[in-house]
C-alpha cells in the first residue's frame, strides 16, 4: 500500500508583532523554509507577501530600507542590516525570481517599505472612517464644477479653471477661488 505523501504544513506561528517574535520566527528553519511558496505574479508581489508572513503591518512601518530619511536622519530600523533581509534574499533565489539581479530586489522592496502603510487597504479604511465621522453637507459639499456655457454662436471653448478666452464674443465660466467658492464668470469684450 502505497501512502500519500504529508503536504508541508506551515508552522502555527502569525506574523511578528515585535523585534523578539521576529528574531524567534526567522530562527524557525520551517517558516523560512515554507517563504518561497508565497510566490507571486511579480517580484514585488512575491516580496510583500513574504514580508506580510513574517511581520505584521504595525512592526514593518518601524522599517525603511536604509534606516534613514530623505535628511539622512536616522528615523527607522534598517531592513538591509537586519536579518530578515538575507533570509528574503535566500527565499527569493528559491523562486522563479532568483535570476533578478540584486538592484531590482532592492528596489523592489523599498516599494514594499514604502507601501507598507496601505497593506489591507489601512489607508482606505483610513479616509472612509474620516468621511464617515466628518460627513460633508450644505456649504461643504463636494461642488460640480459645469463645464464651460458658451454664447451659441461661437465655436470656442475654455477651461473651468482658467477663464482665458480667446474669441471676442461672449463666454460664460466657471472659476475656482481662493476661497473655494465658485464664482461664475461673464465675459465680454
Amino acid at each position: 500500500m502505497m501512502r500519500k505523501p504529508i503536504p508541508l504544513q506551515e508552522p502555527d506561528i502569525g506574523p511578528a508583532n515585535t523585534l523578539q517574535e521576529l528574531s524567534v520566527l526567522l530562527a524557525t528553519e520551517e517558516v523560512v523554509s515554507s517563504l518561497p511558496k508565497y510566490e507571486a505574479g511579480s517580484l514585488m508581489a512575491t516580496l510583500r507577501a513574504m514580508v506580510k508572513r513574517l511581520m505584521t503591518r504595525n512592526l514593518a512601518v518601524t522599517f525603511s530600507f536604509t534606516g534613514l530619511d530623505r535628511k539622512r536622519m536616522r528615523t527607522k530600523l534598517s531592513f538591509k542590516k537586519h536579518d530578515i533581509y538575507r533570509i528574503l534574499l535566500g527565499a527569493i533565489d528559491a523562486t522563479s525570481f532568483g535570476q533578478c539581479p540584486r538592484k531590482d530586489i532592492d528596489r523592489a522592496l523599498i516599494n514594499v517599505l514604502k507601501n507598507v502603510g496601505d497593506w489591507d487597504n489601512f489607508r482606505g479604511n483610513l479616509r472612509k472612517n474620516d468621511e464617515q465621522k466628518h460627513p460633508k453637507t450644505g456649504d461643504d459639499a463636494r461642488l460640480d464644477f459645469p463645464s464651460c456655457e458658451q454664447d451659441p454662436h461661437t465655436e470656442q471653448s475654455c477651461s473651468t479653471v482658467s477663464p482665458e478666452v480667446s474669441s471676442p464674443n461672449h463666454v460664460y465660466c466657471s472659476q475656482i477661488v481662493p476661497s473655494n467658492l465658485l464664482v461664475e464668470m461673464h465675459l465680454e469684450n
